[in-house]
C-alpha cells in the first residue's frame, strides 16, 4: 500500500505551519503597544550594556570605536555603521 503523495504533503504542511500559526495568533491579539515596550526595554538594555557598562572595561580606542559605531548607525544605517566599526577595527589591529 502506497501512501498518497498530496495527502502525505498535507498533513506535513500542517504539522510543520501549526506552531507558527500559534506563535503568529499570540501577536496578532496582544497589544501592539506592549510589543513596542518589549522592543524598547531591549533596545535600551543593549545600549546600556554596550555604552555605559564597558566605559571601565575597555581600553579608550576600543571604546571610542564603539561610539563610533552607534552614531554612524542611528545618522545613515546599520550596514555602514557595522562597516566602519570593521574597518577602524582592522586599522586598530595594525
Amino acid at each position: 500500500m502506497v501512501p498518497d503523495p498530496e495527502l502525505t504533503a498535507l498533513w506535513l504542511y500542517f504539522f510543520v505551519r501549526s506552531p507558527y500559526s500559534l506563535v503568529l495568533m499570540y501577536f496578532l491579539f496582544s497589544p501592539k503597544i506592549i510589543l513596542g515596550g518589549l522592543i524598547l526595554n531591549l533596545g535600551l538594555s543593549f545600549l546600556e550594556e554596550w555604552l555605559f557598562d564597558t566605559w571601565t572595561k575597555l581600553k579608550r580606542n576600543d571604546y571610542f570605536v564603539i561610539v563610533i559605531i552607534l552614531i554612524v548607525i542611528a545618522a545613515v544605517g546599520f550596514l555602514e555603521g557595522i562597516m566602519i566599526g570593521l574597518l577602524m577595527s582592522i586599522v586598530l589591529l595594525f
